[in-house]
């Protein structure tokens, strides 16, 4: 946007319209000293003509200490500044603020679905082929799964295609991209009515053999839409753990639309159980445990003292890692009770809280308000690497979640050789056994908060059961729950999959249907997406009048009260900003 008045923010890999280049009159020729591509971009500006960014790197540029002996318009010296005021001397209407400011139009209502594809694009096929239809690529457990199965089929010879459905940070994309370049995140570059006929388009050219839905809401609702053009393709889905929001969620969906999926994949026995219960098939549910890699999560005596080092941690103090989002189903608040209470059962301990998310704030001010800091480390969101580096410096575990699976985080604790202290909730007993864990079942929060301080005191006060717990905890894993067991275990069950496809195949929906489904499904997650931006933009606009009413209203008392010396002031006033903050 208006960035480009101040410097080129474009290199030429670009895709224009033709129409858009005649409108303009293409590339001023004239110019032979470079930045023309900047020239280019204003005067597009100028006549009311824009564009958007993928946000994704989709290119490399060689950039020099200076390009002036190629190009001397572009020195970062006089003669740019020179070219900019030329630039502004031409479009002068852009610098008063007459920037266009277009944004495609994302919640067209009743669109249309069409049958039609417009390319017949087969790519060579040389070896099995997977699409994954995930909600996003973000920094939480069941994305660390896709990553881990990702490679875990790579290496087993597979190829795979990715397609995301949802609007997110995508921070991993470039771990993802590492495995596999056939990755789509379908909110960078399409509207949402073209999403389903896009993903029948990854099916057709890449002659998909296997369609794994894994969260994604919409993949779910595209199964008729998708088996119907594709009778012969197998499709599953992966679930990780029932939600309190929509009745279950995902594993809902899952047991509704199990008559379209020939083989439904869970991450415990406890959520085939509650699929069963609802009234899913037991023959098609198989349990596959996420694991992870033991050379990757484990004790690292040398780490341990370099990152203790850097915590300002001396080695004879008892530190705990909550590592998670922040958001309400792994209960901050409970975390910052417990530690309020163990506080007042032994004050020596540090507390790493690594994550970041919606109730980061509410766990913050928590902290504040009753003076934890010296205790508990907000560390923000931190990198893989990072959290790995954070076991190797800990001694005991602790994630207080009001509802898991089985947390991958867990997985990645006990690997590392530490005890566990988690919630009862989901299949979480299927992992952590008495041996290696504690296990707190769920009530409310003051009393899940006292059992949990209860029991975190009992451990930092008996080293030798904490060391007794954890090496149980890593024995078990690289015994029962190694990430390459999880390797060999999805490949039989695709293969079961391909059976069942085989001898017993779902029935094929009529085109017709498979179209309105596809409908439906677009229209509902228009509905949603534009409800979710009213709500998040209401809030927005209402929390931005108060806050900003009260900052005009204290300015005056905050220059008063310096000038009179009063010291309490400055504090006070840290508080309401912080607290303003919070409420933005």
């Amino acid at each position: 946007g208006e960035t480009f008045l101040k410097e080129n923010r474009v290199n030429c890999t670009s895709m224009v319209r033709r129409s858009v280049h005649r409108a303009v009159g293409g590339f001023d020729e004239a110019n032979r000293h470079g930045l023309e591509a900047w020239d280019f971009w204003l005067r597009c500006a100028s006549l009311g003509f824009w564009g958007g960014t993928i946000p994704e790197y989709l290119s490399w540029y060689r950039r020099r200490p200076s390009h002036s002996n190629h190009w001397p318009n572009w020195d970062d010296g006089l003669h740019q500044a020179a070219f900019r005021d030329q630039l502004h001397q031409h479009y002068p209407r852009l610098w008063l603020g007459d920037f266009p400011q277009l944004s495609p139009d994302l919640y067209t209502p009743n669109s249309v679905i069409t049958d039609t594809l417009h390319y017949d694009v087969r790519l060579q096929k040389n070896a099995p082929r997977l699409l994954m239809v995930v909600p996003s690529l973000t920094m939480c457990g069941m994305d660390k799964f896709s990553l881990n199965l990702l490679y875990q089929l790579t290496n087993r010879g597979w190829e795979v295609t990715i397609a995301t459905t949802m609007a997110d940070d995508h921070s991993w994309l470039a771990l993802i991209t590492r495995l596999t370049p056939d990755l789509f995140t379908l909110p960078h570059f399409l509207r949402l009515v073209d999403y389903p006929r896009f993903v029948r388009h990854l099916m057709h050219s890449r002659q998909i053999d296997m369609v794994l839905v894994s969260h994604s809401e919409l993949g779910y609702f595209l199964l008729p839409y998708l088996r119907g053009h594709f009778p012969h393709v197998t499709f599953v889905d992966f679930c990780h753990m029932e939600e309190e929001w929509k009745n279950g969620h995902y594993p809902r969906l899952a047991v509704e639309y199990q008559e379209l999926l020939d083989l439904n994949l869970v991450s415990s026995h406890h959520l085939k159980r509650w699929m069963i219960q609802r009234g899913a098939q037991p023959e098609r549910i198989a349990v596959c445990y996420t694991n992870v890699n033991p050379e990757v999560w484990r004790p690292d005596p040398k780490q341990r003292a370099a990152v203790r080092g850097e915590l300002h941690v001396d080695d004879s103090t008892p530190v705990i890692l909550y590592t998670a989002r922040l958001c309400e189903q792994k209960q901050p608040l409970v975390f910052g009770q417990t530690m309020l209470k163990l506080r007042e059962k032994n004050p020596s301990f540090v507390a790493l809280v690594a994550g970041d998310g919606p109730v980061h704030g509410r766990l913050q001010s928590f902290v504040h308000k009753h003076n934890l800091a010296s205790q508990v480390r907000l560390l923000g969101a931190v990198p893989n690497r990072r959290v790995i580096q954070l076991m190797t410096a800990t001694d005991v575990f602790f994630l207080p979640s009001k509802w898991e699976g089985i947390a991958l985080s867990i997985f990645e604790a006990m690997s590392s050789g530490l005890p566990v202290v988690s919630a009862d909730v989901g299949g979480q007993h299927e992992l952590i056994t008495p041996e290696c864990g504690v296990l707190i079942p769920r009530s409310n929060e003051e009393r899940e908060a006292q059992q949990y301080a209860q029991v975190l005191a009992e451990l930092l006060n008996d080293p030798k059961r904490r060391c007794g717990m954890g090496t149980a905890g890593r024995a078990r894993v690289s015994s029962e729950f190694h990430l390459d067991t999880m390797g060999d275990m999805i490949i039989a069950l695709m293969d079961r999959a391909f059976d069942f496809q085989t001898r017993q195949p779902r029935p094929r929906p009529g085109p017709g249907l498979g179209r309105a489904c596809a409908a439906q499904a677009v229209e509902y997650l228009r509905l949603f997406e534009l409800a979710d931006h009213l709500w998040a933009e209401g809030n927005r606009g209402w929390r931005k009048q108060i806050y900003f009413a009260i900052r005009w209203l204290l300015g005056p008392c905050y220059r008063w009260g310096v000038t009179w010396g009063w010291t309490w002031l400055p504090p006070v006033r840290e508080k309401i900003k912080a607290a303003l903050l919070r409420a933005v």
